[in-house]
């Protein structure tokens, strides 16, 4: 009888912790779609983009951060806490020529290589305008520091090219030891929501911040190409709205 009531125990823990888990990433998924809109009314035909680094779009950079994060797993080998998405994203870099010769067994395998290699060579990118931003203030900057300005670049890239909805679906593919198994971009069906509820976004303009268009040696940018082609959109004024996520399964 104990060691009934001890399998009964565990299996209640698993489904309270499996609950707990779902009611998460339903929360992450709200949170996008809340930001989303919020930046697709702010932005949608607008004059000039959106800088990433001013309300809504920082909102939007740290929800998508918050998304991308979920339940993913430490590297087993790291004397301190790391930034998740950064050491993520570096692998992502490091595989992609090796990926994209294997496939990812998608549909349209040229858009894929594009998505993949685009995705790598924004990790290089925000790399290197974090080493020249930090170089030019002269400020000593610790590495943890950095490694989260590296992943929020990469991710203002990702809105700035307007790719986020495929660029984040990459990282499990690329890195599946980094998440958990209920992981928001690891199950398929709240993945497949996130990229919906990104869509939108191909409707808006956004701008890098000031601090990696100075170490590009531009000037802050002012426009940018339109988004492509559309169908009208029955939000009206406002744009596109995001569609909102299912309610959790528990």
């Amino acid at each position: 009888e104990e060691g009934a009531f001890v399998v009964a125990l565990n299996v209640l823990c698993m489904r309270v912790e499996e609950r707990a888990t779902s009611d998460e990433r339903a929360s992450r998924l709200e949170d996008v779609r809340t930001a989303v809109n919020g930046v697709v009314a702010s932005g949608f035909g607008a004059a000039s983009p959106l800088a990433c680094e001013v309300s809504p779009a920082r909102e939007l950079v740290l929800t998508l951060e918050a998304a991308a994060q979920h339940n993913m797993v430490p590297p087993l080998v790291s004397l301190r806490r790391p930034c998740l998405l950064y050491t993520t994203i570096l692998q992502l870099q490091k595989r992609a020529p090796l990926v994209a010769e294997r496939g990812l067994g998608g549909g349209d395998a040229a858009l894929e290589r594009q998505a993949l290699f685009g995705a790598a060579e924004a990790v290089r990118l925000a790399r290197t305008l974090c080493d020249k931003h930090i170089s030019s203030s002269r400020r000593r900057t610790s590495a943890a520091v950095a490694e989260v300005y590296v992943a929020r670049l990469w991710l203002c890239l990702a809105l700035h090219r307007r790719s986020a909805h495929l660029w984040l679906p990459l990282l499990p593919v690329v890195c599946p030891e980094a998440f958990g198994r209920d992981a928001l971009l690891s199950r398929p069906e709240e993945a497949e929501l996130l990229v919906a509820l990104l869509q939108p976004l191909l409707h808006v303009a956004f701008s890098l911040p000031d601090s990696a268009a100075a170490a590009r040696g531009e000037a802050p940018e002012t426009e940018q190409p339109p988004p492509p082609a559309a169908a009208a959109s029955p939000g009206g004024a406002a744009g596109p709205q995001a569609p909102p996520p299912p309610a959790s399964k528990g």
